[in-house]
């Protein structure tokens, strides 16, 4: 039976809808409700609406005049994927930014909450089949047609997606390998490049477990249990293309999985084998790993988790 251990990390890091920092009109001007349930809404509802609003332009308006040159830049960089930029912007909130969201997601909250309350059955009811509608439109069939072939035997274990957006990197479980693949019009994936995550004067028993890529995406890492290491990558940021930097040991066996720190300082190893996690300090301009104390004893740890 495997277990899943989580490392919790506090991080005074307000969660709200940031879709209001960043201009997104055509879901704007898109009603979250449907015809049929807004003929149903009281003067007082609607009032209600209006309200949650203009405290979410406020909101909006507010935070933009707050952001620094960095959050700016983030949110300007053409390269750096939607998901990406909301990350890294959370990231970057100063405690007076955190205080001034929390203040308009309480008043949102509270008014949220008066409306929900003043919903009748026949309106629940109505709001309930909207999103029944929604999930059935939502739905995605996976396509056939976009499949790519590896090499028999590769055996692909982990994606990541590069921040981008552009480029996949898979952990090769069978042979050992880490492949790069660009991202296509409309989703299909092309190889462009397959690398050992071992070092050629390695030949004992080996198999790749998982991978991920650094915070500020520059550098790619993919574990190897046998040779119990953490392969390292500097990556290419227009071809996508991997160069190995180092190879740097675990303590302990079986690096199963690892996690890096939300704000990219640190990356955890869990050594299943032998029970313990061992912590790195990341380098940020080459992306090198410094081991450091303690190592953390735990039994059989296989997943590596930090709670949002």
């Amino acid at each position: 039976m495997t277990r899943k251990i989580k490392i919790f990390v506090l991080l005074f890091i307000t969660v709200f809808n940031l879709n209001t920092l960043f201009s997104q009109d055509k879901k704007d001007k898109k009603s979250r409700f449907s015809i049929e349930l807004i003929e149903t809404f009281t003067d007082s509802q609607k009032e209600l609406i209006e309200k949650e609003k203009k405290y979410l332009s406020k909101q909006r308006i507010s935070i933009r005049e707050t952001f620094t040159d960095s959050q700016k830049e983030i949110i300007a960089d053409t390269t750096i994927s939607y998901r990406e930029k909301r990350k890294m912007v959370m990231e970057s909130f100063s405690n007076d930014q955190k205080k001034l969201i929390e203040r308009y997601d309480r008043r949102i909250d509270t008014i949220r909450k008066k409306f929900n309350k003043s919903l009748s059955k026949k309106q629940r009811i109505l709001i309930t089949k909207s999103k029944r509608k929604r999930s059935k439109k939502n739905d995605v069939k996976p396509d056939i047609s976009f499949q790519v072939q590896l090499p028999e035997g590769a055996g692909p274990r982990h994606l990541s997606l590069s921040r981008n957006g552009n480029f996949v990197y898979s952990m090769n479980e069978l042979n050992s390998t880490v492949t790069t693949y660009k991202v296509l019009k409309g989703g299909a994936l092309e190889i462009v490049q397959t690398l050992s995550s071992l070092p050629e004067s390695y030949l004992d028993k080996n198999s790749g477990a998982d991978i991920h890529i650094g915070k500020d995406g520059k550098y790619l890492y993919a574990s190897n249990r046998g040779h119990n290491s953490i392969a390292i990558f500097s990556i290419d940021q227009v071809k996508g293309k991997l160069k190995n930097v180092d190879f740097v040991p675990v303590a302990g066996k079986t690096p199963r999985n690892f996690a890096i720190s939300p704000f990219g300082k640190y990356l955890y190893a869990a050594s299943q084998d032998t029970g313990n996690i061992t912590t790195y300090m990341i380098n940020p301009e080459n992306g090198k790993l410094k081991i450091q104390e303690p190592i953390f004893e735990i039994k059989t740890p296989v997943c590596l988790e930090f709670q949002k």
